[in-house]
């Protein structure tokens, strides 16, 4: 699933928005998880990563459980590597930046 520039830059923006927004993110040795996402019912978005792991490829998995709660597990993990893939060191550095900011 190979991504367009504009789908890049579409997915990275909602990413900077949704990190802007406060979700709570907690790290936290996992035993068998990279990470994981919980709606709880205040509202708050809870993301959970192992530090021990590679974050920042976890925190797009996460965000987009968020985004496509209906997408099946192997369509996440297809737009993860897809994603990854295509992002630019700034972009990285820029998500990297805006999680700092987050927690």
């Amino acid at each position: 699933m190979a991504l367009d520039k504009k789908q890049v830059q579409n997915y990275t923006r909602r990413l900077y928005r949704f990190l802007s927004k406060g979700p709570s993110i907690e790290f936290i040795k996992m035993k068998s998880l990279r990470g994981e996402i919980h709606w709880p019912e205040n509202g708050i978005v809870k993301i959970r990563l192992d530090p021990r792991e590679e974050v920042v490829s976890t925190l797009i998995h996460e965000f987009l459980h968020h985004i496509h709660p209906v997408w099946s597990e192997t369509d996440i993990l297809k737009m993860e590597v897809s994603l990854m893939n295509a992002l630019s060191p700034r972009q990285v550095k820029t998500i990297i930046r805006k999680l700092a900011e987050s927690i």
